[in-house]
């Protein structure tokens, strides 16, 4: 677990277990939530936590009984998520706006924390701003666990 390469594989790991979770808390009628917050502060929920040397949370999982039934959200088209041979290089966000305007028809119209918001504006937000986030000592608190060391 020294290495980036086994810190990646037990996280490809981890993430095909909590899809196993997901598949088998669904199946049982259970609802559930995956939680990728735990990147905003990661040094601090190392001290939360209070984990040992070589593990790191990757994710968190919320299971329950879901007290109502949200819509789905809309999936990005295939197009745009799904590539023969190569990854495109050329992409350019306008050809997004078909998919903003059922995020934002999602996010007006669904039951609970309604919200004005499209999906370019979610991912053309805080994290891709270059001033230093919480989020960005994600490689130190790895190292601070014993992990991925060869990542200096």
């Amino acid at each position: 677990m020294h290495t980036a390469d086994l810190y990646f594989q037990a996280t490809q790991d981890a993430i095909l277990a909590m899809q196993n979770m997901i598949n088998a808390a669904e199946s049982m009628g259970l609802g559930v939530v995956i939680l990728g917050s735990l990147n905003d502060d990661p040094k601090r929920y190392l001290e939360i936590l209070d984990l040992p040397e070589m593990t790191y949370p990757v994710l968190a999982l919320q299971v329950g009984v879901p007290d109502q039934e949200p819509q789905l959200k809309p999936r990005l088209p295939l197009e745009f998520t799904t590539f023969e041979n190569e990854y495109p290089r050329n992409f350019k966000v306008e050809a997004l706006k078909d998919y903003d305007a059922k995020v934002e028809t999602y996010y007006d119209l669904r039951d609970t924390n309604r919200r004005i918001d499209s999906f370019t504006k979610q991912i053309s937000g805080p994290k891709l701003e270059t001033k230093h986030l919480k989020r960005d000592d994600i490689i130190e608190a790895l190292h601070q666990q014993g992990l991925a060391l060869d990542l200096n």
